[in-house]
């Protein structure tokens, strides 16, 4: 393959890593004109690419068979010195890559061999010269290591630290990577770039294919051959060009999706590129998706120049701090961007520590309302929000501590709907009712977020309940029950035709129960949609409705609420799998099961808690107050990690009041 062909090769196979790869076969074919050969040679290089990436280990099929371009792989099963070649494991604009043998060291090891066709370009050796001085310079944990330069006749390769995993790229291809294990990742990523920076490098093809992932979660960063040196800020040492020469056609050097809008420009590239990449990295770990995308690598510049990531991709349980970094990494303008990788990383290990204790303690009034005090543009209502941890029963009630938020007015159209108000199991994120008109909908708060979101696609929501994994909500709205997912943002009818809806609940193994009108007895549907089946049956004349409903910790048993006769009124415990239900006891407007296995009730205006016997399905010994201040009309939400909201209308102007309490 002599010099053009593979500057053509290189192109289009870069040009073709930006297309989804449902896409590439027809790209290939526009951008190879149909030549079936050119096709071949760059169709390897992507099934190299899958399979490889930056240093891989091999494939279990037989790699040379699928992976060795005709004109490649020539050097594996030979030995230069005392390195064995072993198998090619990637292809790109600066070499080929094999795992190799040091048979001196006995160890394994990856060489990069600067193709021979390269030997007399002034540019490419100098910056394989380059990428060879630049790794000696780091030593770090989390930074592909060099062991040495060699020469042998006459090529050149770099002899590189051998990691084993897989690289970012793969592991995203696999799904979105959760919170946790994203920002540990993210941690070290960023530890790298301090190093680096410290040492005056910029990477400037920071991306997933050059970061890998050992199996034991240890993060490095690999190929820095694009990389720049500095001096101070500003200062550029390296004599190798933002763009290359006109004998590779004027490309911009970089990946396009992850390229900061500078660099797109053809301008010098600073520490900030790399943040903006980091950001790329980041976004695309916990969406799933790349921050900036396009058909075309025009497009993708496109993008990166003019257009903003969607940012409600990102999972909605993403801590704050973490939203924020993401938009000072991702910001058009240098000198709005962050600029320090030290930055990102303490912000990073501040979400990964928590609040600080003295936050976590709350100890005034006035912490609660700077930390939690959010201005709403609207007309708005005073709400207090409240959250409070059941544990073993004691004779005192938990210490209580009301903060306002500011919300969208409520309509009063129906006392439950506009006071409607759900925890997450996990206790970490609030849903509740708001909204002018008749026109409601849900709105979206994190505990540890001041600012609430209003979720799109939850017009007339009223009731919400959560799934047991609080990634979804049930809800109901225009005569339907319905579901919206939290990763996805799509909704979605699970079963229609109910009037006056009365709450519903979600159990781990995908069951919803949910009373569908006044009238009717409670139903059973599958969280994915079913034609939905009695679960309870009236005892007429004695019995009106059947509502609330809240299921237990074993997920087959479940409290509601009947109206009827004194005999008959109160509330009971149902099972799905038959049986008649079992009457706890009368006077209760609702019951709701606390994580501390106790049942949460109101009555004489107090919210209390009484033991309950999951066995006996019966409650023993003796209430005890929880909180003070609640009437008939509160709603309660309990989560299963302990942490408690209710909501009360206010005695004034019909404000909304939740109340939140801290032991």
């Amino acid at each position: 393959m002599n010099g053009d062909r593979f500057h053509q090769v290189d192109e289009i196979f870069h040009r073709a890593l930006q297309q989804r790869p449902e896409e590439r076969a027809a790209f290939l074919e526009r951008a190879c004109a149909h030549d079936p050969s050119l096709i071949e040679d760059v169709a390897t290089l992507l099934s190299s690419d899958e399979h490889a990436g930056n240093f891989l280990e091999p494939p279990a099929v037989d790699p040379l068979a699928k992976v060795v371009p005709p004109s490649s792989g020539a050097f594996a099963g030979n030995t230069f010195g005392p390195y064995e070649v072993q198998i090619l494991l990637g292809v790109g604009g600066m070499g080929e890559v094999y795992r190799a043998r040091d048979s001196k060291l006995k160890r394994d090891v990856a060489i990069k061999v600067l193709p021979h066709e390269f030997s007399s370009d002034v540019e490419r050796v100098s910056r394989f010269q380059r990428e060879a001085e630049i790794l000696a310079s780091l030593n770090h944990p989390h930074i592909g290591a060099i062991y040495d330069l060699e020469r042998f006749g006459e090529w050149r390769f770099l002899v590189l630290e051998f990691v084993d995993g897989e690289t970012l790229d793969q592991r995203i291809s696999r799904g979105v990577i959760p919170i946790g294990e994203a920002l540990a990742i993210a941690k070290q990523i960023a530890e790298a770039l301090e190093a680096a920076h410290e040492k005056g490098i910029i990477h400037r093809d920071l991306k997933p294919s050059n970061i890998k992932v050992t199996p034991r979660g240890n993060v490095k960063i690999l190929d820095f051959g694009l990389a720049k040196v500095v001096a101070a800020e500003g200062t550029a040492l390296s004599n190798l060009p933002t763009t290359l020469s006109a004998s590779t056609r004027g490309s911009i050097l970089g990946t396009p999706a992850y390229m900061s809008p500078e660099q797109a420009n053809g301008k010098e590239a600073d520490r900030s590129s790399d943040l903006w990449a980091f950001g790329c990295v980041l976004y695309e770990m916990l969406t799933g998706r790349r921050a900036f995308q396009g058909e075309t690598t025009s497009e993708t510049l496109a993008a990166v120049l003019k257009s903003d990531p969607d940012w409600r991709r990102l999972p909605s349980e993403t801590p704050e701090g973490i939203r924020r970094l993401l938009r000072h990494c991702l910001q058009k303008d240098q000198t709005l961007r962050l600029r320090d990788a030290r930055d990102a990383r303490i912000e990073i290990n501040d979400v990964q520590s928590g609040p600080p204790p003295e936050q976590r303690m709350m100890p005034t009034p006035a912490r609660h309302r700077e930390r939690l005090l959010w201005v709403s543009a609207l007309a708005l209502i005073s709400l207090i929000v409240g959250v409070l941890v059941v544990r073993a029963l004691r004779p005192t009630a938990p210490a209580e501590i009301r903060f306002e938020i500011n919300t969208p007015p409520t309509r009063d159209y129906a006392e439950y709907s506009a006071a409607s108000v759900a925890i997450s199991p996990d206790g970490q994120k609030i849903v509740f009712v708001a909204g002018s008109g008749v026109q409601s909908q849900l709105w979206l708060r994190s505990l540890m977020d001041p600012l609430a979101q209003p979720l799109a696609g939850t017009q007339g929501a009223r009731l919400p309940f959560w799934s047991p994994d609080s990634k979804s909500i049930g809800f109901f709205a225009d005569a339907k029950l319905k579901r919206l997912d939290l990763d996805t943002g799509s909704t979605r009818t699970l079963a229609a035709g109910f009037t006056v809806p009365i709450g519903g609940a979600w159990n781990s193994n995908g069951v919803i129960i949910f009373s569908p009108s006044p009238s009717r007895s409670l139903l059973r549907t599958s969280a994915e949609g079913a034609e939905p089946v009695a679960v309870t049956q009236f005892q007429a004349p004695q019995q009106r409705f059947h509502a609330f409903p809240q299921f237990l910790p074993d997920g087959n048993h479940f409290l509601f609420s009947v109206e009827g006769s004194p005999e008959a009124r109160g509330i009971y415990v149902g099972q799905l799998d038959g049986g008649p239900p079992k009457r706890l006891f009368d006077g209760a407007s609702a019951v709701y099961a606390a994580a501390s296995g106790q049942l949460l009730f109101i009555r004489d205006g107090r919210l209390l808690a009484q033991d309950f016997d999951q066995v006996r399905l019966e409650l023993k010994g003796d209430p005890l107050p929880v909180a003070t201040g609640v009437n008939t009309a509160t709603v309660v939400s309990a989560s299963t990690a302990g942490p408690i909201v209710y909501r009360s209308p206010s005695p004034d102007s019909g404000k909304r009041q939740l109340g939140v309490c801290w032991e």
